[in-house]
């Protein structure tokens, strides 16, 4: 526990880096066990300042979700730029972002929030879209199509094992998949090789460290591939 230094001794507290000493801890011990009392002791303050600060737990939560996309290193975007090759780019930014902040990513997926760290993704990703040929309406459909499946598609690779998971949970998850009935499920038995820990639903290991790196590269062709037909037919 870091030694609490009187107002005197300690230069001044500000939000971020309450904000950033909020995500570190959740990095290194998950959402559930962050408290105020153990972040401000972590910064070697009394609790009342990281509440000065950050407000309660829900509001510092939200401010170390918009830290996390403000990391988000997007392509540029600039005249002549391939719409396709953008998205697939945004596409491994993101992924790369979330996948260093696994444990916040329950709570990114959980809340709806207008932040204004959203905003660059929100006009860069318009911009290529336009260019694609999407307008109105459908510039709208093509944007909630393409932030819904990079996002959500994440979203769920990064889903964490239970809190209580431990070797017995493991086994039996191994064992109830291997029961597979070859008569009711025969693709499914033919092919648990290739798909038990590596298929959603059939995985006992979030992809933080079992990371589904060709599957999710073939969901981004297909998602490039699809706009790109409907573009053609807009």
């Amino acid at each position: 526990m870091a030694e609490r230094r009187s107002a005197q001794q300690r230069p001044p507290l500000t939000r971020a880096q309450v904000v950033s000493e909020a995500l570190a801890a959740i990095d290194a011990d998950g959402v559930d066990a962050l408290t105020m009392r153990k972040l401000a002791d972590r910064l070697g303050v009394y609790p009342t300042a990281v509440y000065w600060h950050a407000g309660n737990k829900a509001a510092l939560l939200a401010a170390v979700c918009e830290h996390v996309l403000a990391e988000l290193e997007l392509p540029p975007v600039h005249d002549g730029t391939d719409w396709q090759e953008w998205i697939r780019a945004m596409a491994r930014a993101a992924r790369a972002t979330l996948h260093a902040h696994p444990n916040i990513v329950p709570v990114m997926g959980g809340q709806m929030q207008v932040v204004p760290s959203s905003f660059p993704l929100v006009e860069s990703v318009l911009t290529v879209l336009r260019t694609a040929g999407f307008e109105g309406s459908r510039l709208t459909d093509a944007y909630n199509t393409v932030i819904g499946f990079v996002f959500g598609w994440i979203f769920g690779e990064l889903s964490a094992e239970p809190t209580d998971a431990d070797a017995d949970w493991t086994e039996a998850f191994r064992r109830r998949l291997y029961s597979a009935s070859p008569s009711a499920t025969p693709v499914l038995a033919a092919n648990l090789p290739h798909l038990a820990g590596q298929a959603l639903m059939l995985r006992w290991e979030s992809g933080s460290t079992h990371p589904l790196d060709s599957s999710f590269a073939m969901a981004v062709d297909v998602l490039v591939a699809g706009l790109a037909v409907v573009a053609r037919a807009t």
